[in-house]
């Protein structure tokens, strides 16, 4: 957690990015390709400590990897101090 703390401002804004595209929420002149944000995710990942290859393996979409990876940052700012 203290790894997320140090780069919490960095992080949330790569994670705004990754909701809009996981919401459909992206203009259209803005949206990022799969690769780009499997980037991102990965980006991400590295940030707070996860294995984002494996979670992006054992997961059905990419959708659903960026959505458990918010999840989890969501749980992380809830514990901060």
């Amino acid at each position: 957690m203290a790894k997320y703390i140090s780069n919490a401002v960095g992080i949330q804004h790569e994670v705004n990015g990754l909701r809009k595209w996981a919401n459909n929420q992206e203009k259209d002149d803005e949206k990022s390709t799969d690769d780009e944000v499997e980037k991102m995710l990965l980006t991400i990942c590295e940030q707070v400590g996860i294995n984002g290859q494996n979670l992006i393996r054992h997961s059905e979409t990419l959708q659903k990897a960026a959505k458990a990876v918010m999840s989890y940052i969501k749980l992380i700012k809830g514990c901060r101090p």
